[in-house]
């Protein structure tokens, strides 16, 4: 623990000798790991973070701009994952890249996908409901004045979009498998958000479009990429829809 630092120092990314935390910080590192459910060690990273931009956010403290950054963080991994992802050579776009970059790409976000890729971005987005995280950071008084409530909402409101548009980027480029196909239906249909206006959410948009790419319903061709050439996938997809109706 973090705490048991304080008279020998810990070693923090980026330095080589012991640094030794003040009691206040180390207090904030463990109230942070706590509301956030993260390593300490983690939390301390953040919070040095936070206390680097201060100068730029004068009206919070580093506690606070911790916890934006840590949703911030999130939001920057999906829009990596999303670009790699778009990086796939496919039926859509080309990114006119080396033959060897694709590869590498290709073959890093196919193990991804093998590793259940679709099933975890939905339980990310099935488990970080927008309104239940604010309220959660509000129990640890980890939210501050209108404006960082604001911010939080919008970083964790963009990370569920970014990880939804992930889904939509890999069926315009490669339709999706059968089984995966099948759980978006299915989380569409249980899970379609909707604003104050009463308009689909940008998420659930995106995933309804995944669905719309990887049912693709042009014309078949004996050359086709589309997923109902596919009997098993057409008699599935058909069951799944009587069965939900």
């Amino acid at each position: 623990a973090v705490v048991s630092t304080q008279s020998t120092g810990i070693v923090i990314s980026g330095n080589t000798s012991p640094r030794t935390l003040p009691k206040l910080f180390t207090q904030e590192v463990v109230l942070l790991s706590d509301v956030l459910q993260l390593n300490e060690l983690v939390c301390v990273d953040l919070l040095l973070a936070g206390e680097e931009h201060l100068p730029r956010f004068p009206t919070l403290t580093r506690g606070l701009l911790a916890v934006l950054l840590h949703y911030d963080g999130k939001r920057s991994m999906a829009a990596c994952l999303k670009t790699l992802v778009q990086m796939r050579e496919g039926r859509t776009w080309t990114f006119g890249l080396q033959p060897n970059m694709v590869d590498t790409v290709t073959s890093f976000t196919s193990d991804l996908m093998n590793e259940g890729l679709i099933q975890k971005i939905l339980d990310v987005l099935v488990n970080t409901d927008v309104t239940e995280e604010l309220e959660k950071l509000e129990q640890g008084h980890a939210v501050g004045d209108i404006t960082h409530r604001l911010m939080l909402r919008e970083a964790i409101t963009k990370y569920r979009d970014t990880l939804a548009e992930v889904v939509f980027a890999w069926s315009c480029q490669n339709p999706l498998p059968l089984n995966d196909t099948m759980k978006v239906l299915c989380h569409v249909k249980k899970h379609c958000s909707v604003d104050k206006e009463g308009s689909i959410q940008a998420d659930t948009a995106a995933l309804f479009m995944a669905l719309v790419y990887s049912v693709d319903l042009e014309p078949l061709s004996d050359n086709s990429t589309s997923p109902m050439t596919d009997t098993n996938f057409t008699k599935a997809f058909h069951k799944k829809q009587l069965l939900s109706s």
